[in-house]
């Protein structure tokens, strides 16, 4: 399992590129959960509970079961 720091580049399959801006719980599911701030408004979350800050529709929570890699530089690593 690849080590994620915040601000971390990420590639979430089926997204644009972003940026890694929370990990932790939430209220909404069990466990473990990252949240990514997207390169371009396709995101579905759009802060009513303030986990991270980003711009409107660009924010998605990604479990880690989800194919989430590091940013385009490191493309081997992936959780």
């Amino acid at each position: 399992m690849a080590a994620f720091a915040l601000s971390d580049r990420v590639l979430v399959k089926g997204h644009t590129p972003g940026t890694l801006k929370f990990k932790g719980l939430v209220f909404f599911q069990k466990g473990h959960c990252t949240g990514v701030e997207l390169d371009k408004a396709e995101g579905n979350h759009d802060e009513n509970v303030k986990y991270f800050e980003c711009p409107k529709n660009r924010g998605i929570f990604v479990r880690p079961d989800k194919r989430l890699r590091q940013g385009i530089r490191n493309r081997a690593q992936s959780v």
